[in-house]
């Protein structure tokens, strides 16, 4: 290529060292020669137009650069766009590949939408096959899962070791469990010192049930209707598809190969007693336990007047939040939640299988024994309102 040769400079590394040094560029017809100054006449390497190929294409501010097709390492970077254009122009096309793509701002647009699908498409499916993946973990790490998860539960509330409240709750569990229809379910209860309202199920056929739940609920039938909601979730191994989301493959491996390290599981332990499940999860939690307390005979009143004296307790701003806002929420709202718990006829009397000592007794769990039977001379803050799994 003919051209007036003067001014033509660019950095230059051949590949064996890293620093660049700066250079004259004289050019021909079959490519460009690389010298030391513009007087030399001895090249310090050549290269034909078919040997290069855009590095990285023109930025404003920044220069451009190419490469030698099979050198790895060498370069010729250009700060002169005269320079630039001289020889991109006598290069092929794929040769004149764009590496370095102008930020501006339709491209941060698109790049954003793009991401976005990505997570609304992808993150749905990966969640739903790492669920699925709770179906192939052997019962034996489940129960395994569940027993760090009851050590992490009693480091954070403190287990309560009442018998007779644990045995009450536990005759309640057996009459319920005889009532539906998968004959392996034998949930263990785990009663904890905590003054929230609030049960949850956790892996291993475990169910967490706090003393705040106990004395807030009224009767027999408030008690019941909770741990049948709760007997769904074990049902639907909503636990340890929850643990499969948040842990994933990393437990798979750590369990499959035998490893001993399980701190990230009782961490995640600890994470049940706060996390919400999905709005599906809940509301088929509540149309088990709706069937199963029609079939044992409870009906649904009780689960009902539990859930509606809870919206009754809600803080005002949570209320407005769920009322208003509940696409915002994994849980359904309250009153859809109760709507779908109603049923045509209710059944008269509610089933009772607990003596009133036996409820009375239940009431005032993890007290001392000497003020179990004085429940009204007990003074106590108001207890909190749970807002995460019931």
């Amino acid at each position: 290529m003919a051209g007036d040769p003067s001014g033509y400079y660019a950095r230059y590394s051949d590949g064996n060292i890293s620093r660049k040094t700066v250079v004259f560029l004289k050019f021909f017809h079959h490519g460009i020669g690389i010298y030391t100054d513009e007087a030399s006449s001895d090249p310090l390497d050549k290269w034909s137009y078919g040997d290069i190929r855009v590095n990285h294409d023109w930025t404003n501010g920044i220069g451009g650069s190419f490469e030698h097709k099979d050198r790895d390492g060498a370069v010729l970077d250009c700060d002169q766009k005269k320079v630039f254009d001289l020889i991109r122009t006598q290069l092929g096309k794929r040769d004149r590949a764009t590496f370095v793509v102008p930020i501006r701002l339709p491209i941060l647009l698109g790049l954003a939408v793009a991401s976005l699908g990505v997570l609304v498409v992808g993150m749905p499916a990966f969640s739903w096959v790492m669920e699925q993946t709770a179906y192939l973990v052997p019962q034996k790490v489940e129960d395994k899962i569940g027993d760090l998860s009851n050590k992490a539960m009693d480091l954070e509330f403190s287990s309560c070791e009442d018998e007779q409240a644990q045995k009450s709750l536990q005759k309640i569990m057996d009459y319920l469990v005889a009532h539906q229809d998968d004959k392996t379910l034998h949930p263990h209860i785990h009663l904890f010192k905590s003054s929230t309202v609030n049960a949850f199920a956790l892996p291993g056929q475990n169910m967490a049930v706090l003393k705040g739940f106990l004395k807030d609920a009224r009767s027999e039938a408030e008690i019941a209707g909770v741990l049948a909601h709760e007997l769904g979730h074990i049902d639907h191994k909503d636990p340890m598809k929850l643990v499969m989301q948040q842990q994933g493959i990393k437990i798979l491996s750590t369990m499959f190969a035998g490893g001993s390290s399980y701190s990230n599981v009782a961490d995640m332990a600890i994470g049940l007693s706060t996390l919400s499940y999905s709005r599906s999860k809940e509301l088929a939690a509540d149309d088990y336990a709706k069937d199963l307390l029609q079939k044992a005979g409870y009906g649904t009143e009780g689960i009902i007047s539990f859930l509606s004296r809870l919206k009754e307790e809600s803080p005002d701003l949570l209320q407005t939040i769920e009322d208003k806002f509940s696409f915002l929420s994994t849980h359904p709202t309250t009153v859809e939640r109760i709507k779908r718990l109603q049923t045509e006829k209710s059944i008269t009397p509610q089933k009772q299988i607990l003596t009133k000592e036996e409820f009375s007794q239940l009431k005032n769990a993890c007290r001392p024994s000497s003020k179990r039977a004085l429940p009204k001379k007990e003074i106590s803050s108001a207890p909190e309102v749970g807002t995460e799994d019931i």
